[in-house]
């Protein structure tokens, strides 16, 4: 890709980012606060999930052809 044609786009794409929290462009989109809330999510494997967890580590342990480890 030529130089100029990348600055080119680097520009556009400032200026998009610039222009994005305008009305006429963010289309009234509404953002939760309690979505971006880091407790929200689970940092630990539940019991089940950790059984998926070994199930997949045990599989791919036979398919490379490593014992356990």
């Amino acid at each position: 890709i030529p130089p100029y044609l990348s600055a080119l786009l680097i520009l556009i794409g400032v200026v998009w980012l610039l222009l994005l929290p305008l009305d006429e462009y963010s289309r009234h989109t509404y953002i939760s606060e309690n979505a971006l809330l880091p407790g929200q999510v689970h940092t630990y494997f539940g019991g089940s999930e950790q059984n998926v967890y070994n199930a997949y580590k045990h599989e791919v342990q036979a398919l490379t052809g490593r014992g356990h480890e």
